[in-house]
């Protein structure tokens, strides 16, 4: 066992202290209007005006709350996940492997809800965790699969958002990189003694590769107050202490790499770079900023002021009655007039931010800028977005890598050896293109007239959303033999191109 400094197990590598800001600032733009005004000066600064006396504060308040946050981010996140998962992943899991479709995680989570939450992850801070981890139970030789399966003893994942990683270590072994060290930071609730409320305690789980046996361990840290704490395995005294040290068996055998796959826009990898949201996250603060003073100047011009010179009328009274029934008496040239804001003071705040909202639609939130003006061809709209998309689809295929990873760990639980049939593709084709009527008929009469194979024919009719997704030519035959049992599909082969299709080439071929 590696010897451990348990006071060091809760050091950051430098490039994770430099994350932190972009990471807390675009969650909190992410999270909307309540968080970002809940930092107050550190998304939007006090200006000369609001001192630090009462009077100053409560100016300041005013000036935060009439501000208003334009939400791009967030719907920003809810669209590129829109545009993922607008198509169901394609994927192939084994019937041993199903159970872990409807619950992959530890508490019941599926494998769609665990995926979509790790793309929202990537999307937000550019990097996320996949961890495989088993329930630590003593191992016994006569334990047959379905002794197991009973005990619910199989491996399940967890999610590490970036904060949680504060800490990793590669080596090359034989010409490959391979990570030897893993920190996660925890937090886990514990009863007090009333038996109502609970104390937070954090912990560390530590992974790491004995370079010197090759096996995996995995080692548990926390934070303790009581000098006699039983639950210490190196020592007595308070603060960070070992709890527990195990080495983790799938089917009674040791492990030689950690199960541990950061997933990043640049694929598995433990490079940090920017959340791809960070340049619009940084426009959007800014826009926010701009409506904060707009909306300042809006109060203080908004409302028409009365002003009058020679007034004549009872000075003991603190206020002048104004309507049809009052009378203001003002002396021999006298004037009443309201003061009311004129020029275009305001419009240039005006102009910044809608210059703004398009900026930030450039930026990836195309979606929710309004209607263009002018026409826009669907190749103009297709080259405007190639960028994001190029983005997204890197994301998608990070994820998918992962994902067929952790299925492929799990396949070795289960027996499974052959790796190619475990699988599972998230989808990047994310601008609808649906096909015409008259491509239909085009590539109905190519088939018919044997220009074309049956299985390019098929693949045109996924391309064009007329198949489900996931329709092979084999299953596409298959669907069709069935079919002819049914007497409806008569009337279908009154079309003369259907028919010539049917009889032609597909039932041949069945």
């Amino acid at each position: 066992m590696v010897e451990f400094n348990a006071a060091s197990v809760g050091w950051h590598r430098p490039e994770y202290v430099t994350q932190c800001a972009v990471w807390e600032k675009v969650r909190d733009a992410a999270a909307g209007e309540e968080a970002v005004k809940a930092k107050t000066i550190q998304y939007l600064p006090k200006l000369g005006g609001h001192t630090i006396d009462a009077n100053g504060q409560t100016l300041y308040n005013l000036y935060l709350q009439y501000a208003h946050w334009y939400g791009a981010t967030a719907r920003t996140l809810a669209g590129l996940r829109g545009l993922v998962f607008r198509k169901d992943p394609l994927k192939s899991i084994p019937d041993e492997l199903t159970a872990y479709e409807n619950n992959i995680t530890a508490d019941g989570q599926s494998l769609m809800s665990f995926t979509k939450d790790v793309l929202m992850e990537v999307l937000q801070t550019n990097r996320c965790g996949i961890f495989i981890d088993f329930p630590h139970v003593e191992f016994r030789d006569d334990y047959s699969r379905a002794d197991m399966e009973q005990m619910n003893i199989r491996p399940y994942v967890r999610m590490y958002r970036a904060e949680s990683i504060i800490n990793w270590r590669t080596e090359a072994v034989d010409n490959e990189t391979i990570t030897t060290l893993v920190v996660l930071v925890e937090t886990i609730d514990e009863p007090e003694t009333d038996g109502f409320s609970i104390k937070r305690i954090t912990q560390y789980r530590v992974l790491y590769l004995d370079m010197d046996t090759g096996v995996y361990h995995q080692q548990l840290y926390q934070m303790r107050d009581g000098v006699d704490d039983a639950g210490a395995l190196g020592g007595s005294v308070g603060g960070i202490q070992l709890i527990g040290d195990v080495v983790p068996l799938v089917n009674g055998e040791e492990l030689s790499s950690i199960p541990f796959f950061p997933i990043t826009d640049k694929g598995i990898t433990w490079e940090i770079t920017n959340s791809t949201l960070l340049p619009l996250v940084n426009t959007n603060i800014s826009h926010y900023r701009n409506s904060a003073n707009r909306e300042q100047a809006l109060i203080w011009t908004g409302n028409p002021t009365p002003v009058f010179s020679g007034y004549i009328g009872d000075t003991d009274e603190s206020s002048i009655r104004l309507g049809s029934t009052e009378a203001v008496l003002l002396s021999n040239g006298g004037t009443a007039q309201f003061l009311e804001f004129t020029g275009q003071g305001i419009d240039p705040i005006k102009e910044v931010m809608l210059e703004k909202e398009e900026e930030m639609a450039v930026l990836g939130a195309r979606i929710i800028a309004p209607e263009k003006r002018t026409a826009e061809t669907a190749e103009s709209a297709a080259i405007h977005r190639a960028g994001e998309q190029g983005v997204l689809a890197d994301i998608a295929n990070s994820l998918s890598d992962g994902l067929t990873r952790v299925l492929r760990f799990f396949g070795d639980f289960h027996g499974i050896t052959d790796h190619a049939k475990v699988w599972i593709k998230l989808n990047t084709d994310f601008l609808p293109a649906p096909m015409s009527p008259e491509m239909l008929k085009e590539l109905a009469a190519l088939y018919a007239n044997n220009f074309i194979s049956w299985r390019t024919y098929i693949y045109q009719l996924q391309q064009g959303e007329i198949l489900p997704l996931g329709t092979t030519s084999d299953s596409e035959l298959v669907e069709i033999a069935q079919d002819m049992k049914n007497e409806k599909l008569a009337v279908l082969l009154e079309t003369p191109v259907e028919k010539q299709v049917v009889e032609g080439k597909t039932l041949k071929s069945v």
